[in-house]
């Protein structure tokens, strides 16, 4: 007997995440301080801000449970007579068991964002005397990823390969009484693949 059993989990199995930005684009920006008195206080300030937050989840449990047997034999020839030989052979008994179980994924490409925040103009001109006069500009980008992964696995195999139990008994008659048994053979391959988070940070050139 040939098993062979394929476990995939089952709950929110793999997440990709491509490419996690669409270009955003932002006016050209032009800060003009000019024709203002004598003595005047001018302040001017300009912020940009991109801000990303990427999250992603998985959660799996899986329970395998495999009960395969092979058996060969529990023959028998009793009571011949006449002097004529009595052969009894059973074959092989064989069960294989292999059991993969794969956990979850998570991967994320993550780019910097390629955000075209524009130009910023500055001109200062023509104020009178004594004027103060301040400009300040702030760009800020801000990415954020979480990725979380929980995987339970429980897997109970019996596997069993039974032979012979062959009986010959109470022939007469002086021939040759012969009882051969196959070989009997169990083996079990389980393997567990637990989960992973993959984070592909991609760099703008």
């Amino acid at each position: 007997m040939n098993l062979y059993q394929k476990i995939t989990t089952g709950i929110a199995t793999t997440a990709l995440l491509g490419s996690l930005f669409a270009t955003a684009a932002f006016a050209d920006t032009s800060v003009t301080i000019s024709d203002n008195g004598s003595g005047s206080e001018n302040s001017v300030g300009v912020h940009t801000s991109n801000t990303t937050t990427v999250g992603q989840t998985n959660s799996s449990e899986t329970t395998t449970l495999v009960d395969s047997s092979a058996s060969t034999g529990h023959n028998s020839a009793n009571g011949n007579t006449g002097g004529g030989d009595v052969t009894v052979i059973s074959g092989d008994a064989t069960s294989n068991v292999l059991v993969v179980n794969k956990g979850n994924s998570n991967t994320a490409n993550v780019s910097s964002c390629p955000c075209d925040i524009g130009s910023t103009a500055v001109v200062v001109s023509d104020n009178g005397s004594n004027s103060e006069n301040n400009v300040w500009i702030k760009n800020k980008t801000k990415t954020t990823v979480g990725q979380t992964n929980s995987t339970s696995t429980s897997t109970i195999v019996s596997s069993s390969a039974k032979t012979g139990h062959n009986h010959a008994s109470s022939n007469t008659g002086g021939g040759d009484v012969t009882v051969t048994s196959g070989t009997g053979m169990s083996t079990v391959k389980v393997i567990n693949h637990g989960s992973s988070n993959t984070l592909n940070p991609t760099p703008i050139i």
